[in-house]
């Protein structure tokens, strides 16, 4: 009865070398190493791709004035120079939101 009792529990078991349980790790981590990138990766697009709508609906949904500014003399290169200005606030903006809630989560 005891020894039919160990074969039964010890079915579950499999006896590996040190080599072998390494290996199966080793596969293990660099299987959910890629699960992970791919991850991040497709969040890193979609927040790309989000951050760029935003900025193009700003930019389009400001035409009229910066048709105005126009219209009082600024030049295209000074109509950039105000964009580009927006775009920068954003990012720093991101950053620092970013970094804030980096640290409170970990």
């Amino acid at each position: 009865m005891s020894s039919l009792l160990n074969l039964v529990l010890l079915e579950n078991y499999k006896v590996s070398s040190y080599d072998q349980s390494v290996k199966e790790t080793n596969e293990m981590f660099y299987q959910r190493w890629g699960i992970f990138i791919v991850v991040i990766a497709t969040l890193v697009v979609s927040t790309m791709v989000g951050v760029f709508n935003s900025l193009a609906n700003n930019i389009y949904s400001k035409r009229k004035e910066f048709a105005v500014l126009r219209a009082m003399g600024m030049t295209p290169k000074s109509i950039r120079k105000v964009i580009l200005s927006q775009v920068n606030l954003y990012i720093t903006i991101g950053v620092i939101c970013g970094i804030v809630m980096g640290l409170l989560v970990t």
